[in-house]
Protein backbone atom coordinates (compact mmCIF):
# COMPACT_ATOMS: atom_id res chain seq x y z
CA UNK A 1 0.00 0.00 0.00
CA UNK A 2 1.41 3.54 -1.17
CA UNK A 3 -0.42 6.53 0.37
CA UNK A 4 -0.55 9.15 -2.11
CA UNK A 5 1.50 12.31 -0.73
CA UNK A 6 -0.24 15.66 -1.05
CA UNK A 7 1.34 18.61 -0.92
CA UNK A 8 0.82 20.46 1.82
CA UNK A 9 1.78 24.66 1.86
CA UNK A 10 3.85 25.92 4.87
CA UNK A 11 2.53 26.98 8.28
CA UNK A 12 3.63 30.31 7.83
CA UNK A 13 1.84 30.93 4.23
CA UNK A 14 -1.45 29.03 6.02
CA UNK A 15 -1.67 31.75 8.24
CA UNK A 16 -3.94 34.58 7.42
CA UNK A 17 -1.79 38.17 7.59
CA UNK A 18 -3.09 39.37 10.43
CA UNK A 19 -2.93 36.34 12.67
CA UNK A 20 1.00 36.76 12.42
CA UNK A 21 2.25 37.54 16.07
CA UNK A 22 4.72 40.24 14.11
CA UNK A 23 2.48 42.04 12.17
CA UNK A 24 0.40 42.17 15.30
CA UNK A 25 2.59 43.69 17.30
CA UNK A 26 4.04 46.37 14.70
CA UNK A 27 0.55 47.29 14.05
CA UNK A 28 -0.14 47.90 17.82
CA UNK A 29 3.41 49.84 17.85
CA UNK A 30 2.47 51.85 14.99
CA UNK A 31 -1.26 52.52 16.65
CA UNK A 32 0.64 53.80 19.99
CA UNK A 33 3.21 56.29 17.95
CA UNK A 34 0.30 57.64 15.97
CA UNK A 35 -1.45 57.81 19.76
CA UNK A 36 1.13 59.39 21.32
CA UNK A 37 1.89 62.17 18.47
CA UNK A 38 -2.24 63.01 18.24
CA UNK A 39 -1.77 63.81 22.14
CA UNK A 40 1.50 65.55 22.50
CA UNK A 41 1.20 67.56 19.44
CA UNK A 42 -1.00 70.40 21.51
CA UNK A 43 1.14 70.54 23.92
CA UNK A 44 4.51 70.93 21.59
CA UNK A 45 2.82 73.71 19.83
CA UNK A 46 1.53 75.91 23.21
CA UNK A 47 5.54 75.74 24.20
CA UNK A 48 6.58 76.33 20.85
CA UNK A 49 3.87 79.68 20.55
CA UNK A 50 5.52 80.69 23.51
CA UNK A 51 8.72 81.58 21.74
CA UNK A 52 7.51 82.76 18.46
CA UNK A 53 6.94 86.69 17.50
CA UNK A 54 2.94 87.54 17.29
CA UNK A 55 3.86 87.62 13.52
CA UNK A 56 4.69 83.84 13.79
CA UNK A 57 1.75 82.73 15.69
CA UNK A 58 -0.70 84.20 13.12
CA UNK A 59 1.15 83.18 9.62
CA UNK A 60 -0.27 81.24 7.30
CA UNK A 61 1.20 78.69 6.60
CA UNK A 62 1.78 78.23 10.01
CA UNK A 63 5.60 78.54 11.32
CA UNK A 64 6.38 75.41 12.90
CA UNK A 65 9.42 76.29 14.89
CA UNK A 66 10.20 80.09 15.46
CA UNK A 67 12.80 81.59 13.72
CA UNK A 68 14.77 82.69 16.25
CA UNK A 69 13.16 82.24 20.16
CA UNK A 70 11.86 84.84 22.03
CA UNK A 71 11.93 85.04 25.87
CA UNK A 72 9.69 88.02 26.00
CA UNK A 73 6.54 86.03 26.80
CA UNK A 74 8.62 85.16 30.05
CA UNK A 75 9.89 88.52 30.74
CA UNK A 76 6.64 89.88 30.91
CA UNK A 77 5.03 87.28 32.79
CA UNK A 78 7.76 86.96 35.75
CA UNK A 79 8.28 90.94 35.99
CA UNK A 80 9.41 90.82 40.03
CA UNK A 81 10.91 87.78 39.80
CA UNK A 82 9.05 85.05 42.25
CA UNK A 83 6.17 87.47 43.20
CA UNK A 84 2.83 86.80 42.27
Amino acid sequence: MTAATVPTRPASLAVPLMRRKGVRLALRYLIAVLLVIVFLFPIYWLFMMSFKTPGEIFAYPPVWYPKSLQFKSYIDLFPNGDAA
